[in-house]
């Protein structure tokens, strides 16, 4: 039996090392890769800077605008996308969830109903099997409406959620606006 004996550990234990070195090497590169990033970033900084000290104080502030524009310009909408994915997958996943517990309930209180009927069928009656039918019918359609009312709250739950997000990327769309704007009229009094 190859579950439990040792050689069965010793493969799985080896694997999770070659899991735990791939994984930390993704991390490792992954990390290396934002360092480098942030280096330039910081590099362009302290050059501006350092032309800031030799030429003037006009220059700094264009330089600086145009650095704060570019940067705004792509954070904010990877930063919505990401919102947006991360919104995406949870509503899946939440409706994934209710959808496999309703199956599963429906299910299992169908198999009981048929496990009812084939034990007692000799016992039932003809009227009784048919008030079981319908009692099952009934189980049937109000399982169909708790789901749509469960699909229904959690629409609105998504719409709350959306409406959420918007109001906060407004506010910080405002926000930067205003920085923007305190940007371009130092950018004006100095100029």
């Amino acid at each position: 039996m190859y579950f439990g004996s040792v050689r069965f550990f010793k493969h799985l234990i080896i694997l999770v090392l070659v899991l735990l070195i791939a994984l930390l090497t993704y991390f490792a590169v992954d990390y290396r890769i934002k360092y480098d990033a942030t280096s330039s970033r910081l590099a362009e900084v302290q050059e501006i800077v350092r032309q800031y000290d030799k030429s003037g104080k006009n220059e700094l502030v264009d330089s600086l605008s145009n650095l704060l524009d570019n940067s705004f310009d792509t954070q904010i909408p990877a930063f919505q996308q990401t919102v947006d994915n991360s919104l995406d997958m949870q509503i899946d996943e939440l409706q994934l969830q209710l959808n496999a517990s309703l199956v599963s309930q429906m299910a299992a209180l169908e198999a009981k109903i048929d496990d009812s009927l084939a034990n007692n069928k000799d016992a039932i009656s003809g009227q009784q099997a048919e008030i079981q039918r319908e009692l099952s019918k009934l189980v049937k359609s109000e399982t169909a409406a708790i789901q749509k009312h469960l699909d229904k709250k959690l629409d609105d739950k998504a719409a709350e959620i959306l409406q959420q997000f918007n109001e906060t990327m407004s506010n910080h769309y405002t926000t930067l606006q205003q920085q923007l704007d305190e940007i371009i009229e130092l950018k004006a009094g100095n100029g």
